[in-house]
């Protein structure tokens, strides 16, 4: 009679057990993008934190608190970035926990522009060259802000062309990669007092 006791148990918890496991596998949450851009999506605060120019090309950073309230509450918290051309216009949005590493990037971005005009003198980097940060590179898709650095050429062989900043694939001439860092820092100081 125990055997069968036990036997009848053991069945009904082999029933139950992997149904409870393969019952559902969690959801994943949106992305901060996704929940930004639904209608139903609530901006509980915005700051407009930095406006970079480039010859015809404008970029408004505005740091975002949304709230979705369904199906569950959810708060998330990022910069928008307004990309404009003539003619174009589009918006991507970072989440917060990537400003501090894009951070990172164009610090280091500015870092090496400093050396560029010693690594031409050197014959190892030429005018007329596009450089990018290799993090972006290894995880393709991983950050939605994008930049490369590109060297137009210089009138003298031995010396820096006119840097041009690229930001997701609009050119900004003249344009530093410090003036971004510095506008992520600031998105970063304003989140944080929230």
């Amino acid at each position: 009679m125990r055997f069968g006791i036990v036997t009848l148990l053991f069945a009904l918890f082999v029933k139950i057990t992997p149904g409870q496991v393969n019952s559902g596998s969690p959801q994943k949450l949106p992305s901060f993008e996704t929940l930004a851009r639904k209608s139903e999506t609530k901006v509980i605060w915005s700051m407009e934190v930095g406006h970079l120019t480039g010859g015809e090309s404008h970029a408004i950073f505005t740091t975002l608190i949304v709230e979705d309230s369904m199906p569950e509450y959810r708060r998330v918290r990022g910069v928008r970035l307004d990309l404009s051309q003539p003619r174009w216009k589009t918006s991507l949005y970072i989440d917060e926990g990537l400003l501090q590493p894009l951070n990172k990037i164009f610090d280091n971005l500015a870092v090496f522009l400093a050396s560029i005009p010693d690594l031409i003198k050197r014959g190892i980097l030429g005018s007329d060259t596009r450089i990018g940060p290799c993090e972006g590179r290894r995880i393709p898709g991983k950050y939605p802000l994008t930049a490369d650095l590109y060297l137009q050429s210089a009138a003298l062989a031995n010396e820096p062309g006119l840097p041009v900043l690229i930001v997701n694939g609009v050119w900004f001439p003249g344009l530093m990669p410090s003036q971004v860092s510095d506008v992520l820092g600031k998105a970063i100081d304003e989140l944080k007092k929230r």
